[in-house]
């Protein structure tokens, strides 16, 4: 029935979601019981000599709550879960309720540790788990307490309207004013966010302005008499679905079980999307969707534009972001076709995503830096012999062999 197990150092025991057939009782060595959110590793608890892991099954819990390693070299005793489930079925009724209320204490008990270790690893400026949170609480409030533009429209010369960095594409004109905006008083958005929501003001008005960075919002600022400080009075909303598609989209990616590669921005990853939906943006779509565009176009833009030279391995990193495009031949001609609304909107978040770490970084918005710019920069370097685009400092063109100037 029982049988004793060994587990080597850094093995997987099972993983968050598996549902399993037997539990453990942990005889000797170390087990850590953690979760991995993107990307980052948090442990929840170390079951001691004698307690037991993986038990939840017997109580109504198939899926594990998180994923069990073996710390160290690990021996335990692994017992099967039908037996116990169907002895425990057939016990009697005071029994029954003993164990199973001390299963669900051990249950509540490893959920609050959990929150507790989860909300003190958020040391960021914006914590990854507060974004999908702080996008909700802005589009609710909009929703609730925003107002619809009142003719004559509000005067636009008080609302800062950054310059798009390089690379965006926008839906819309931002510096134009439209029926559809929505005004939020920031002080109101401000109450609930605090209050209602119990989150931090700043962070959200970073939120703003990241968004008013991108063109998806407008902020209007007012200076405070007393202090000579301009101090944000409203955000008017341009567009509202993406501030929302973005919140969702986020929060799938961060709480689903292991690493998820689509959070994790890339900036070829950014360009290459950005490229790419710019060459699809005037083609027409199929039934499915998609646009065909020849390959060697894709090839010319991505060197023009961004200075990258498109290659298999890009097309291998764009897949494992979960962008996909399929290659065929048509007559003496390579065609690629992909998804336009799906690559045009995951450019999108990404370009959020990476405004988002940014901010992490250096613990500000600024709105007048363009992280794109870089690369673009490197378009302007080419090789005085052949003229190829050098895309790294070098000492000699990979193309021809020259030696560059220092």
């Amino acid at each position: 029935m029982s049988q004793e197990k060994r587990f080597k150092k850094g093995e997987v025991i099972y993983k968050e979601g598996d549902t399993l057939a037997s539990f453990y009782i942990l005889q000797s060595g170390k087990v850590s019981l953690y979760l991995e959110r993107a990307g980052q590793r948090t442990e929840i608890d170390q079951p001691a000599i004698g307690q037991m892991f993986g038990e939840q099954g017997i109580f109504g819990f198939p899926k594990q709550m998180f994923n069990a390693e073996a710390h160290t070299e690990v021996r335990v005793v692994e017992m099967p879960i039908e037996p116990m489930k169907t002895v425990f079925e057939k016990s009697p009724a005071p029994y029954k309720l003993f164990v199973k209320a001390m299963g669900d204490e051990l249950r509540r008990l490893r959920g609050i540790v959990k929150s507790n270790k989860m909300d003190n690893g958020d040391t960021g400026t914006c914590p990854p788990r507060m974004i999908p949170r702080l996008c909700a609480i802005l589009v609710l409030v909009a929703e609730h307490t925003g107002q619809k533009p009142k003719p004559p429209p509000t005067n636009v010369v008080n609302f800062k309207q950054p310059e798009p960095p390089v690379g965006w594409v926008p839906e819309y004109n931002p510096a134009r004013f439209v029926d559809t905006d929505i005004i939020v008083n920031f002080n109101t958005l401000k109450i609930y966010t605090s209050r209602m929501f119990l989150e931090s003001p700043l962070r959200m008005q970073g939120v703003c302005e990241v968004l008013a960075k991108l063109g998806y919002v407008s902020l209007r600022y007012e200076k405070n008499e007393e202090t000579d400080i301009e101090e944000l009075q409203e955000v008017r909303i341009h567009n509202k679905d993406v501030i929302e598609h973005f919140g969702e989209f986020y929060q799938h990616n961060f709480f689903r079980a292991g690493k998820s590669e689509t959070i994790h921005v890339d900036r070829v990853a950014i360009m290459l999307a950005i490229g790419l939906s710019e060459l699809a943006a005037s083609r027409e779509v199929d039934r499915n969707g998609a646009v065909q565009v020849p390959y060697k176009e894709v090839v010319e833009h991505s060197r023009a534009r961004f200075a990258i030279e498109f290659k298999d391995t890009h097309v291998n990193l764009l897949e494992k972001k979960g962008l996909f495009m399929k290659r065929q031949t048509v007559g003496e001609e390579v065609i690629v076709s992909f998804d336009r609304h799906e690559w045009a909107q995951s450019s999108k978040f990404w370009r959020i995503i990476q405004e988002i770490d940014r901010w992490n970084e250096t613990g500000m918005v600024n709105m007048k830096e363009d992280l794109l710019a870089g690369r673009k920069a490197a378009a302007q370097e080419k090789c005085g012999g052949c003229g190829h685009i050098i895309q790294t400092p070098a000492k000699f063109c990979p193309e021809c062999g020259q030696k560059l100037a220092a």
